[in-house]
């Protein structure tokens, strides 16, 4: 994005420089044989060439997106908090208290599941957590792919967010035992703005809470907490007692209609590096085959996001489940 102070525009100059040049034969046929000799062409080849064109137009003037994957779009700076602040402010959007006044109702489907069901599931990064299956997940949606199993448990937790939530593309509900923490990381990108609400709190700051940046804050069972996921972020619950939240992402506002791309795109990194660690690991540290892989795989990704045909399978790979 353009109001995002990392490098803006190395990512297309790389990624889009080899569609436009695609396009430069047609360019130059059409500046040198005259306007005549485009329209000579066949109806099919002057309407691809139209949505292509307008493809290239809608790519490059984007508002650019940092991705931390392999750092396609240079290195993120966690200086700039006008433009990624460490936590907005909930006050900003009007939907907030909509989804507070309902905390309890998601709260008591997520203890119906829990008392007919298993644990949640530990989170798949083993190296995030200070102990081993200290963190653990109920992913209902992930990056634009719906958990439709899942969903089902929860239909008036998925309705109060899809009813209230604007560009909603992640939810999930999130535990972390007692004594125990998750370690500091980075997120995926800084298009969305990662949402905290309060299910089970069962203590503070200073001993259990969760920190962005500099800035530190408590939960509480029913408030929302809203942060930037690019900057480094831990959650620590120093209580004997398990900690719980509803987690769930939505995109900034300028990066609505781009959610599906850049859901895509998150979906995309998360892919290659678990085939990476699993099936070829010989493209660990070879920045070309990685970005190879890496942008092969987009276009796939559109398909479950629109169909969820595959998502089932996605989410257990993700998870590594078998």
């Amino acid at each position: 994005m353009h109001a995002c102070s990392h490098e803006p525009n190395c990512c297309r100059r790389t990624v889009g420089m080899d569609v436009v040049e695609s396009y430069m034969k047609l360019v130059g046929q059409v500046a040198g044989d005259g306007w005549s000799a485009f329209m000579a062409q066949s109806t099919l080849v002057k309407v691809g060439a139209c949505l292509g064109a307008l493809g290239i137009y809608r790519y490059l003037t984007a508002p650019a997106v940092y991705y931390d994957f392999n750092k396609v779009c240079g290195k993120f700076n966690d200086k700039n908090l006008e433009v990624d602040p460490y936590f907005f402010n909930p006050d900003d959007f009007d939907w907030v208290p909509k989804v507070e006044a309902q905390w309890q109702v998601i709260y008591q489907e997520l203890n119906d599941y829990v008392e007919q069901n298993e644990e949640l599931t530990p989170y798949f990064g083993g190296n995030l957590m200070s102990r081993k299956q200290c963190w653990r997940v109920l992913g209902l949606k992930f990056w634009g792919l719906n958990h439709i199993e899942n969903q089902k448990h929860f239909p008036k937790t998925m309705a109060i967010l899809e009813e209230n939530v604007p560009g909603l593309s992640l939810v999930a509900f999130s535990q972390i035992e007692p004594n125990s923490a998750i370690t500091p990381h980075t997120g995926d990108t800084n298009a969305n703005i990662r949402c905290h609400m309060g299910l089970k709190i069962p203590g503070s700051l200073p001993g259990t809470g969760f920190k962005v940046g500099t800035e530190s804050r408590s939960w509480e069972n029913g408030k929302i907490l809203m942060f930037c996921d690019a900057h480094w972020h831990t959650a620590f619950n120093g209580t004997d007692e398990t900690r719980i939240i509803l987690q769930f992402d939505l995109m900034r506002p300028k990066f609505q209609k781009y959610g599906t791309r850049i859901s895509a795109r998150i979906l995309a990194s998360i892919c290659t590096q678990k085939i990476m660690l699993h099936v070829l690991p010989f493209i660990r540290g070879n920045k070309f085959l990685l970005r190879t892989v890496y942008y092969a795989l987009i276009p796939f990704l559109y398909i479950p996001i629109w169909t969820n045909i595959g998502n089932q399978w996605l989410f257990n790979f993700f998870l590594d489940k078998k």
